[in-house]
């Protein structure tokens, strides 16, 4: 799945985005703990989107798209003992045409001290899945932000769009 998204966004450092999602938790409700008696308490979700589509969009066999899905399910297992994994379809417009392509959500939960403690792991490892993965960008999600890396001006489109998008 060729992301095919440019976002209109300025530069973000690390730690503009911490100190941004810091000001986002005191805003939000806190949500009291279920009456568990003792439980792990994982409020960070990150996820990644598994293409299924390499350079010039050529469609993996469904063995290599298993085989990266199962590759970064062993790298989120690795980091944070487990996670969720959700078939979908992602779409974008290519010749005046709705394309349609299979991809995979691969979503791991985590304290916020883990999540702190390896951001930059995550940051440099999404980098580097859009290297091997030979994307044009990656989607990313930590809660309920979405990052594309790299940082795009615009939503990639051909000359039949009527206009450039840009993501304000």
């Amino acid at each position: 799945m060729k992301t095919h998204v440019r976002a209109h966004t300025r530069q973000v450092s690390l730690s503009a985005v911490d100190a941004r999602l810091k000001r986002l938790e005191k805003r939000l409700p806190t949500i009291p703990a279920l009456p568990l008696g003792e439980a792990n308490d994982l409020p960070v979700q990150v996820s990644i989107i598994v293409p299924s589509t390499t350079e010039n969009n050529r469609h993996l066999t469904e063995e290599e798209f298993q085989n990266r899905v199962d590759d970064e399910k062993k790298w989120m297992d690795t980091q944070f003992g487990g996670d969720t994994t959700i078939k979908d379809v992602g779409s974008y417009m290519m010749d005046g045409e709705l394309i349609q392509e299979p991809g995979a959500i691969v979503e791991a939960s985590m304290s916020r001290g883990k999540y702190n403690k390896l951001k930059n792991a995550i940051a440099a490892h999404a980098m580097k899945k859009r290297e091997e993965w030979s994307q044009d960008t990656i989607l990313l999600r930590v809660e309920n932000r979405a990052f594309i890396v790299p940082k795009k001006d615009y939503i990639d489109n051909d000359k039949k769009m009527p206009k450039r998008i840009l993501v304000t």
